[in-house]
C-alpha cells in the first residue's frame, strides 16, 4: 500500500495546477506591483491562524524564504475518521528553490507533525531546532510510520548563541517558557528590520526545567527596534498571568497521598516538565513508575538521553509489574489525555487495552484540558473511566494543569519589552487572534499597526514610493508601510489512513452518514423500453425508525416511480441524469416527512444489471 506521504503528491499537485492556471489569467495592478517590487518583506501563514494547530508561517524577503514550524492538527468533530490534518504545502513546493531553511520553535506535534510530508516531496534544506526538538524530530522521521532515514542528515541543532545567515535573513534564537523545555522564539533580522516570532510562550520565573525568558535580550532588541512581532494568542481569553508549572505541585502531592491504589497519570508525552514532576512525586511517595503508550516512551527516551529528565530505565515497571505489583506502590505515566482514538488511556476506558484494565481502586489523573474542538472526545473518555469505577481527577475538578501559553497580560509584557512597529497575533482560532489584537490596541498600540490575518492571507512590508536605504535605523522602521499581499492556497489537507487529500466531499458524506444514516434506492428497468420492472427497492441504515418504514417506503416508491416515468420519456435522457434527479426527490421527501437528511444513493439497474448499488 502506498504511503500517506506518497499519496499526498496527487493532492498537492492538483492544488499547484490550480495555482498555475490562476497565474495565466491577466495580471491586475496588484500582480504587477508584486512582480516588480523589491525590498519587500512578506509573511504568509499556511496554518495556525484560524485553527488551533498545524502551525506554519512563511516569511519571505525578495528571493529568500524561510518556514517557521511545520505542524499537524488533531481531527475535529467535522472530520470523522481522519487521522490528522496538515497545512497546504503547495505554495512552499512551488517556491522550493527560494526556501533556505525550516526553523522549529519546539517539538510539539502542532509544530513538527507536517515535517515528514514536507520531506517526502524532496525538500532538502536544513531544519533547525533545539536539541530536544531535533531529537524528537529524528525519532519521528525514523519510526515505522515514515522511515525517512535519509532526511535525518538535514537536521541541525541550535541554541540561544546560534546566529544563522539564511540569504537575506539573519536568524537568532531566544529561550521561551512553555510546556516543552528548550522551546525557542525566533528573531529574523532583515534589511527592513527585525521580525520576532515568539512561538508558544509564557513567562515563568521558576520553571521546572530550563531557564526563564531572557528578558534583557528582548529589551535590547526593543531598544534597537523591532519591525514586526508575531505572538502566541492561544490563551488570549485569559487576562491573569499564566501560573508556573510549579504551582500545581502541592495539589498533585495531595492526590498522590490520597490515592489508595494505582495512579494512572495522563499528560501530553511532550510535556517533559510535567513528566519530570510526576517522576519526582512518585519517588517522594514510594511509587515505582511504568510508561504506557508509544509516544510516552519515545519522548521520555529522548528527554532522558539529553538529560532533561532524570530517570533510571532499569527501574521502570514492566507491563506485568503494573498489573501484579502492590497497587499503592505503582504510578503509570500514560498517553491519551485528549481521548485520542488509539491512545492508551482511551483504550483503557473502552476496556480493550491489550495489557491493562481499570480497577475500582485506581486513580486516574488527567493533567490536561481539552484542545478546542476536541471536548466531546475528552469528556466521553472521562465518562467511560468513571463507568469503569476509577476515581477520575481532571482539570475541571482540581488545579492539576497549567497552560503553557501566555495570557493577555503576558502578551502586553512582550509588547512592552519589544516595542514593535507592527504586531500580528498568531496561533489561535479567530476569536483568540481578535482578542489579542484588541488587547494590544487597548495597551496603547496604534490600531492601524495591529494586524489581523488568517491562513492563506499575506501581508507585505516595504517602502514603496519612498526612498529606501537598508540599515537606516529608527527612520527605517517609522517609514515602513504595510499592505495586503496576494493570498495563497491554504486548504486543510487531511490524512486518512494511507491517503492524503484535500477532497472535502468525502468528509461531507461521512457527516451525512453519521448524522442522518443512509438510504439506498435500486430501480430495475428495461433499457430498451425504459420501463420500470417491479417496484423500487429501498434499503435504509440508520435513517428510519421501524414505525416509520412502511409509510415512508410507500410514499418514496410512489414518488420514485412517478419521477422515473416522467423523465424516461424524454429523448436523450441518460440513466445518470435520472439517478441524480431521484436523489433530489428522495432527499426532499426525507426533509419534508422526517425532518432528517440521510445520505441518499440511487442506482438504476438495467435489465440483468445486478451490480452493487452502493
Amino acid at each position: 500500500m502506498p504511503s500517506a506521504q506518497t499519496n499526498a503528491v496527487n493532492t498537492i499537485n492538483k492544488t499547484r495546477q490550480t495555482m498555475e492556471l490562476n497565474d495565466k489569467a491577466p495580471a491586475d495592478a496588484g500582480d504587477a506591483i508584486r512582480d516588480s517590487a523589491r525590498n519587500i518583506l512578506r509573511v504568509t501563514p499556511l496554518g495556525g491562524l484560524g485553527d488551533i494547530g498545524k502551525n506554519m508561517m512563511v516569511v519571505e524577503y525578495d528571493e529568500d524564504m524561510v518556514l517557521i514550524d511545520a505542524g499537524s492538527m488533531f481531527p475535529v468533530e467535522e472530520t470523522p475518521g481522519i487521522r490528522l490534518m496538515i497545512p497546504d504545502l503547495a505554495y512552499v513546493l512551488d517556491n522550493r528553490e527560494r526556501l533556505r531553511a525550516v526553523l522549529l520553535t519546539h517539538g510539539h506535534e502542532d509544530h513538527i507533525g507536517a515535517l515528514p510530508f514536507l520531506l517526502e516531496f524532496g525538500i532538502e534544506v536544513p531544519i533547525y531546532g533545539s536539541d530536544l526538538t531535533i531529537g524528537i524530530v529524528e525519532s519521528k522521521l525514523t519510526d515505522r510510520d515514515y522511515q525517512l532515514f535519509e532526511s535525518v542528515r538535514q537536521l541541525r541543532t541550535v541554541d540561544t548563541e546560534t546566529v544563522l545567515q539564511l540569504g537575506a535573513f539573519e536568524a537568532e534564537f531566544f529561550q521561551v517558557n512553555h510546556s516543552f523545555p528548550s522551546s525557542l522564539g525566533i528573531s529574523l533580522n532583515t534589511p527592513l528590520g527585525r521580525v520576532i516570532h515568539t512561538g508558544d510562550f509564557k513567562f515563568d520565573e521558576n520553571p521546572i526545567l530550563g531557564r526563564p525568558i531572557d528578558v534583557n535580550r528582548l529589551e535590547t532588541w526593543g531598544r534597537e527596534g523591532v519591525l514586526l512581532l508575531m505572538a502566541d494568542s492561544t490563551n488570549a481569553e485569559e487576562d491573569l498571568a499564566t501560573s508556573s508549572e510549579i504551582a500545581i505541585e502541592d495539589k498533585l502531592q495531595e492526590l498522590f497521598e490520597e490515592a489508595a491504589g494505582r495512579i494512572f497519570f495522563s499528560t501530553f508525552a511532550s510535556n517533559t516538565a510535567r513528566v519530570q514532576q510526576v517522576l519526582n512525586l512518585a519517588e517522594r511517595n514510594g511509587r515505582q513508575v511504568g510508561l504506557v503508550g508509544s509516544s510516552m516512551y519515545r519522548y521520555t527516551e529522548n528527554a532522558v538521553k539529553l538529560r532533561y529528565v532524570d530517570l533510571d530505565w532499569n527501574n521502570l515497571l514492566s507491563d506485568q509489574d503494573i498489573d501484579k505489583g502492590a497497587p499503592d506502590k505503582i504510578c503509570v505515566l500514560i498517553t491519551g489525555s485528549q481521548g485520542e482514538e488509539l491512545s492508551a488511556l482511551n483504550r483503557l476506558s473502552f476496556d480493550n487495552h491489550r495489557f491493562h484494565q481499570v480497577r475500582s481502586d485506581d486513580t486516574v489523573i488527567i493533567s490536561a484540558t481539552p484542545i478546542p474542538g476536541n471536548e466531546k472526545n475528552y469528556y466521553n473518555m472521562v465518562n467511560r473511566l468513571f463507568r469503569r469505577g476509577a476515581n477520575v481527577i481532571y482539570a475541571d475538578l482540581a488545579d492539576i494543569h497549567v497552560s503553557g501559553h501566555g495570557s493577555l497580560r503576558e502578551n502586553a509584557r512582550m509588547l512592552d519589552l519589544l516595542s514593535p512597529r507592527f504586531f500580528l497575533p498568531v496561533h489561535g482560532e479567530y476569536r483568540h487572534l481578535e482578542l489579542n489584537r484588541r488587547a494590544a490596541v487597548e495597551h496603547g498600540m496604534p490600531e492601524q499597526d495591529v494586524l489581523i490575518l488568517e491562513d492563506g492571507g499575506c501581508l507585505e512590508f516595504g517602502h514603496w514610493n519612498r526612498d529606501f536605504e537598508p540599515g537606516d535605523g529608527d527612520a527605517l522602521l517609522s517609514r515602513c508601510l504595510v499592505r495586503e499581499g496576494e493570498p495563497v492556497s491554504a486548504e486543510r489537507i487531511v490524512v486518512d489512513g494511507s491517503v492524503v487529500s484535500d477532497d472535502h466531499g468525502i468528509l461531507n458524506e461521512r457527516l451525512l452518514l453519521r448524522d442522518g444514516g443512509m438510504l439506498v434506492c435500486v430501480v430495475n428497468y428495461s433499457a430498451r423500453a425504459w420501463e420500470m420492472r417491479g417496484a423500487p427497492v429501498l434499503v435504509s441504515r440508520g435513517a428510519l425508525y421501524r414505525e416509520e418504514q412502511r409509510d415512508f417506503h410507500d410514499l418514496a416508491r410512489q414518488a420514485v416511480a412517478k419521477r422515473f416515468a416522467a423523465m424516461a420519456g424524454n429523448p436523450g435522457t441518460k440513466a445518470s441524469d435520472i439517478e441524480r434527479d431521484l436523489v433530489r426527490v428522495l432527499r426532499r421527501i426525507c426533509r419534508d416527512e422526517l425532518g432528517r437528511n440521510p445520505f441518499v444513493v440511487v442506482k438504476l439497474a438495467a435489465d440483468n444489471d445486478v451490480s452493487d448499488p452502493i
